[in-house]
């Protein structure tokens, strides 16, 4: 070897001793980024003339493993989209309170009964009376905020929708910002790493509100498509996501594979809403757990607490219970003052109210409670025939509607605390799933890691093993010049 070739080699391992310095450096300065993959120099020997030059710097791999981060990303889908149901079932079994709660529907139907089984002994008693008129309001008022707060969570989860609809169109057009920047790059023989850790954490983004698999495009491109094939992202353009929020829903507001008023998602025109009338649909993260909550978890709640409350009605209206009431007279309580139908279920949890004909505050008398609500004057005042009736009501035990869920005869009470088990089990049921999807979607993260995340002594050392490589081509450097500088002397 010519000392030329032997400078050429030692110039060339310089270059890429320091290059492999500055990308290691830069390993252990990001080892704590969140998205940053560690980087590794490639190289290549470098020839010219038929003879050895030394190397060349051939490129920046960036670690990873596509199958890898492509499932991690579906379980994170899968985690938003468990974690959202999770959310919305604990709120629903919060809004009916469990057993012990003294303000849940369970308590309110319980103490509904006590007070009659007190009244019964003393009919007379104005103030127990009262009481009875007092529990019966109080269990009409929790109806009713049950009902309010499924709409709150129904207006909740469409302004949510609204939003990641928004979040998700600018990560959209990030990410066809960032192909075409990879491209340019890419084909000019530039360096992308950087922007490929950027366009990771925006890919990453998008998956937990819809879950994606990336395909490879020409000039390290990718578009985005979901497991069942509708793309987000084709041929390096973004599709547009359309979305109308509502500002207010409440009972009766529904998507109804868009024919009802509330609004479904369209890509590019083409409705893709979860149950609606095309395929394929979204089915998997926050996106489709928020239209979950909006159109199928809360609706259902809605109409098992409708269902509840038509039972515990429908129990006080009965002529056999209250002989002063007509066929189609209503009893205890009522739907806004009129009879309870059956037929006309939707909704009546918000609508649930006690009679006015012993409500003080609207014109009443307490007294009617014993008497019945049809009485024109007050009876015999230690008469608790009708008491005795309401309690037997409460107590019987009886087929509920089939919207509240339940198999079986129920007393009133214990259809209210086998509902409140229901709503209990169902919540952790949920909280069991998204509790193991988490626990899948972090083994996932753990092993993508260990392909491409840094590991700061295995970084130091190889900067230990670098400078004594960039020391020993130096040291070939000074040999080769001196022994010109000898030449040169001759």
């Amino acid at each position: 070897m010519t000392i030329s070739n032997t400078l050429a080699t030692a110039i060339s391992g310089l270059s890429l001793t320091s290059k492999r310095a500055e990308i290691t450096s830069n390993n252990v300065a990001n080892a704590l980024t969140e998205g940053y993959a560690r980087r590794n120099v490639e190289s290549s020997e470098q020839v010219s003339g038929g003879a050895g030059q030394g190397v060349r710097i051939s490129g920046i791999q960036r670690a990873g493993d596509p199958a890898l981060t492509g499932a991690r990303r579906i379980a994170d889908a899968d985690v938003a989209d468990s974690s959202t149901r999770a959310s919305a079932y604990q709120q629903i079994s919060d809004l009916a309170g469990d057993i012990d709660d003294p303000y849940s529907i369970f308590s309110r139907i319980n103490s509904l009964e006590n007070s009659l089984a007190a009244l019964a002994q003393t009919p007379e008693s104005a103030d127990l009376q009262s009481s009875v008129v007092r529990d019966a309001q109080a269990i009409a008022f929790k109806f009713n905020e049950m009902t309010q707060g499924v709409d709150a969570m129904r207006s909740d989860a469409d302004a949510d929708i609204a939003k990641q609809v928004e979040a998700l169109n600018a990560d959209l057009a990030q990410l066809q910002i960032l192909n075409n920047d990879i491209k340019q790059l890419t084909f000019g023989g530039g360096e992308t790493s950087a922007l490929e850790d950027e366009r990771q954490r925006v890919v990453d983004r998008i998956g937990s509100k819809i879950a994606v698999k990336t395909l490879e495009r020409d000039g390290g491109a990718i578009d985005l498509v979901t497991p069942n094939g509708l793309f987000l992202m084709e041929n390096g353009a973004a599709r547009e996501v359309e979305f109308t929020v509502t500002p207010i829903v409440t009972a009766g507001m529904e998507y109804d594979g868009g024919a009802g008023v509330l609004s479904g998602i369209t890509i590019n025109g083409r409705d893709v809403t979860p149950g609606g009338p095309t395929n394929p649909q979204l089915a998997a993260g926050s996106l489709a757990a928020a239209f979950a909550v909006r159109d199928e978890i809360a609706p259902g709640f809605a109409a098992q607490i409708d269902g509840l409350a038509r039972d515990l009605a429908e129990r006080f209206q009965d002529p056999t219970v209250d002989p002063t009431l007509g066929a189609t007279d209503p009893g205890l309580f009522t739907d806004a003052g009129a009879f309870v139908d059956g037929a006309n279920e939707t909704g009546f949890a918000a609508r649930i109210a006690v009679n006015a004909a012993v409500d003080p505050d609207a014109g009443g008398e307490v007294w009617r409670i014993r008497d019945g609500m049809g009485a024109a004057t007050a009876g015999p005042a230690g008469n608790g025939d009708t008491i005795r009736s309401m309690l037997e009501a409460m107590t019987d035990v009886r087929a509920l509607p089939a919207s509240v869920g339940l198999t079986g005869l129920h007393s009133a009470s214990g259809a209210a605390s086998s509902f409140a088990s229901l709503l209990g089990s169902d919540a952790f049921d949920a909280e069991a799933r998204a509790t193991t999807q988490s626990a899948r979607a972090d083994t996932l993260k753990n092993s993508e890691l260990s392909v491409s995340a840094v590991d700061t002594d295995q970084e130091l050392a190889l900067l230990l093993e670098i400078e004594r490589l960039y020391s020993a081509n130096a040291r070939v450097i000074q040999t080769a010049d001196n022994m010109m500088q000898q030449l040169l002397e001759l």
